[in-house]
Order: structure tokens, then sequence, then C-alpha cells
């Protein structure tokens, strides 16, 4: 009802204004549900709802695989140097928009697992020297994992433990136990969770 008042002033003039905004709603729920319809096929898997935002690139589509109910918003890269990279997210996964996750090192990240807008993941590295061949490092997260917003996650670490919550502009260089909580720059533990 408050929709309709906001565009209805009495006046018949109003009436197509009103048709211009509900045409432009449905027209966008289309267009996002054939975006993600034509960028689901060309994926090596992807389970039943997936849901992928507009703008979404895929590097080496074939080597990404989904699993159900994952959500995927806008702008979101997923990239590798190489395609012996592997990607592959399990159930009821939530990835928010403009991250960016390098895959070419492998990265599996658990089912549950919400990440934040504007995090990056890198599974790739130079060393030292920026022109050298990228070796790749896989990464596993694990089930149940929260990466806040703007958090990287450098391509030394291998494992990022169930249940473990990295926070906003963290950068994380390590591992991170199971159900710890991390923060900062370098990122370090600022408690373990007691989960029953």
């Amino acid at each position: 009802m408050a929709f309709a008042v906001k565009y209805w002033n009495g006046k018949l003039l109003a009436v197509p204004e009103m048709f211009r905004v509900i045409m432009g709603g449905c027209c966008r729920i289309l267009g996002r549900r054939l975006n993600s319809s034509m960028k689901r096929s060309n994926l090596g898997k992807a389970g039943s709802n997936v849901k992928i935002g507009l703008r979404t690139t895929f590097q080496f589509p074939g080597r990404i695989a989904l699993g159900r109910n994952v959500s995927i918003a806008d702008d979101v890269t997923f990239s590798a140097n190489n395609a012996d990279g592997y990607c592959r997210i399990g159930d009821d996964v939530n990835i928010d928009r403009c991250c960016r996750i390098d895959f070419s090192g492998g990265v599996e990240i658990g089912s549950g697992c919400t990440i934040s807008e504007k995090v990056t993941i890198e599974s790739h590295s130079h060393g030292y020297d920026p022109r050298s061949v990228p070796q790749g490092m896989p990464l596993v997260i694990e089930e149940n994992v929260w990466i806040g917003m703007g958090a990287v996650v450098l391509p030394q670490v291998r494992r990022i433990g169930s249940g473990a919550v990295i926070a906003a502009g963290a950068v994380v260089t390590r591992e991170v136990a199971v159900n710890a909580i991390v923060g900062g720059n370098p990122a370090h533990v600022i408690r373990i969770q007691n989960v029953e």
C-alpha cells in the first residue's frame, strides 16, 4: 500500500509512472534470472537454486563447481593464472558483491560460509620477484566460516578452520584455528569461541 501511495497523487498522470516502476522491477528480476541461468550453464558443476549476480565473471568456468543454494552477488570475480586451478564451493554459501577469488592454486570453500563484500582471496604467490612464474598454493576454507568486509586472505594461508570469524579489514597471513575470531593487520587471534 505504501508503494502505491508513493506514486499515486490523486491524478491520472501517476498511472504511467506506476506502470513504469512495476515494469522496470519485473524486467530487472527477469534479467537477473536469465543472467544467472546463462552463467550457471558454463560452470563445471552447479547445484540447484544457484544465484549469480550481474557482472560476475568466471575465468576457466569449467574448473568451478558450486553446491546447492549458493548465492553470488554482483561484480564478483573468479580468476586464475593458469588452467590447473580449481574452485569448489559447498552448499548454502553466500558471496557478497565486489569480491575477488583467485583459484590458481585451488580453493575449496565449505558449506555454510559467508564471504562479505570486497573480500580478496589469493591462492598464488610470486615470492619476492613480481616477474616470476606464479606458484599455486591451495587454500581450504572449512564449514561455517564468516569472512568480514574488506578482509584479505594471502596465499601462504593453507586452511581456515570451521566456525572461524575473520574481522572486517583483516589481513590473514597464516592458518586460522577452528572457531577462532581473528582481526588486524596482520591478523591475530582475538579469542576462541566456545561452541557447544
